[in-house]
């Protein structure tokens, strides 16, 4: 189970930096610890996407969730 982390804030130097790109192919613990510590991260905060950068790590990582109570239908004229 993952952690809840505090997200960085803008100024943060760790969200100028270019991240890690992450071989899928060799997903390791290490990575899905990242995951679930963005994903519980995510659940306890009130946005619907986190990046690995937000709690400090320098990897491409992004994690996107909505809950579907919070989901908005706007009608649009489509003319």
């Amino acid at each position: 189970m993952g952690k809840v982390i505090k997200i960085r804030e803008v100024g943060d130097s760790v969200l100028e930096r270019v991240s890690e790109e992450v071989d899928i192919s060799k997903i390791d613990s290490q990575i899905l610890d990242i995951i679930d510590d963005l994903k519980q991260t995510l659940e306890y905060g009130t946005g619907y996407g986190i990046a690995a950068p937000q709690i400090g790590v320098n990897k491409r990582i992004i994690v996107v969730g909505a809950k579907k109570e919070n989901i908005k239908y706007y009608q649009y004229n489509n003319s």
